[in-house]
């Protein structure tokens, strides 16, 4: 059963968190992602299709090399532990918390961005508590609750293509001049 994978998967992101942001696989992907769409970035939703089935099958890719070498559980486990991010969200609500409380605005705003996209400049301190709580509970949904139905659904395959698809829709799937095209399918599809 993958729900124990997906258990241990969750546990292991708990007790370890992030890899260093050189070494971490979802981070690798969206550089190879990012110069795949140097290449092949056109104003055209036929262009974005392509661009998402790379990646999705870069990560289902992973998924099924990861079952055949390290068997289902072991691979869910392994899947998930990559692909969520439930202690860094907690750690990085918690700094900010701590600016705020100590009634440093500065550093609040500088800690939230690794949060939020939006300008947190001129973010007061209501504005930042709450742009912290709407990230959280956004980024919870994507990164651990989905990751987890999709990793005891599909195992390893599951939780990193679940993972590619909600990264592309982030690094492209914005509502402005250059991906409103490009960027259809994988908001669509996220």
């Amino acid at each position: 059963m993958t729900a124990l994978g997906t258990a241990g998967g969750i546990a292991i992101d708990q007790l370890v968190g992030e890899p260093p942001i050189t070494l971490h696989p979802v981070a690798r992907f969206g550089s190879i992602m990012q110069a795949l769409e140097r290449r092949t970035y056109r104003d055209r939703r036929v262009n974005g299709v392509g661009h998402l089935l790379a990646g999705v099958t870069i990560a289902a890719s992973a998924g099924i090399l990861a079952r055949r070498t390290l068997g289902r559980h072991a691979s869910t486990t392994l899947a998930v532990a990559i692909c969520a991010a439930g202690r860094m969200l907690d750690e990085e609500a918690r700094h900010v918390a701590k600016h705020l409380r100590e009634g440093d605005i500065d550093s609040a705003r500088q800690r939230v961005r690794s949060l939020v996209g939006r300008n947190s400049d001129a973010l007061d301190e209501e504005e930042l508590a709450r742009a912290v709580i709407e990230s959280v509970a956004e980024n919870l949904v994507d990164a651990v609750t989905a990751t987890c139905m999709s990793g005891a659904v599909a195992g390893s395959t599951g939780a990193f293509v679940h993972r590619a698809v909600n990264t592309l829709d982030a690094m492209v799937g914005h509502h402005d001049e250059r991906y409103e095209n490009f960027g259809w399918a994988s908001a669509r599809l996220d």
